[in-house]
């Protein structure tokens, strides 16, 4: 892996070390919006310049996550949102889930995905304690579907910054290589993220999430 992905990485290592390690919300969004770009503005660029950097171009797989005792749709839903965002792709194998994609994109989605994972774990704890199972396994789904909703805006208005900026064959290359990762699994089955749940939580879950990701411009209060 080049130096120049080796400085990405560790970026985003210190920004979600620094937002796991204070109470601020908007500290913490910030610090993950952050991160995301800066990934994604990365791939786009380094996509439009031939680096000759082909030691980690090859797709492979690894393990998204903790071993679960059973399929977790929550988990898999994020799982699927920031493999997604990362130019990677996701598939169940048993109730684990495995990640496939360049090992510098896995290496990426799996911290970013640890940092939401516990974000979610707290404000849950926080949000639906005593309200029941299904109304917690709502609420999660309501946060994912707010970090789902951010990250489309923020890719979105990287992709608008870009243009003119990189080769249209630059974004090209960035979009398929979640297709390119998720053909590497055959015929696992996929991680979809759809599923029934209660209107109250998951609306509340959608609101609460906001504090996760906020998109790319996040106002930081101190």
């Amino acid at each position: 892996m080049s130096s120049d992905h080796e400085k990405i990485l560790e970026r985003i290592r210190k920004l979600l070390s620094l937002s796991g390690n204070n109470d601020n919300l908007n500290e913490s969004a910030a610090a993950a919006a952050q991160a995301a770009k800066l990934m994604e503005r990365h791939q786009i660029l380094a996509a439009d310049v031939d680096s000759g950097d082909e030691e980690d171009e090859d797709v492979a797989h690894f393990s998204f996550g903790p071993s679960l005792r059973r399929k977790s749709t929550w988990q898999g839903a994020l799982a699927k949102v920031i493999s997604d965002a990362f130019g990677c792709a996701t598939v169940w194998d048993g109730s684990d889930i495995l990640i496939a994609g360049r090992p510098k994109d896995v290496e990426a989605a799996i911290i970013a995905r640890g940092y939401c994972h516990h974000e979610i774990d707290r404000l849950t704890a926080f949000f639906a304690a005593g309200r029941g199972r299904g109304f917690g396994v709502a609420f999660r789904m309501g946060c994912v579907q707010s970090i789902h909703e951010a990250i489309q805006k923020e890719q979105a208005e990287l992709r608008q910054e870009m243009q003119g900026l990189v080769s249209e064959t630059a974004l090209v290359v960035v979009d398929q290589r979640a297709n390119e990762a998720q053909e590497s699994f055959g015929k696992l089955k996929k991680v979809r993220s759809n599923m029934q749940v209660s209107d109250l939580a998951y609306a509340t879950g959608i609101v609460t999430g906001r504090s996760i990701y906020q998109g790319t411009k996040p106002r930081v209060e101190g």
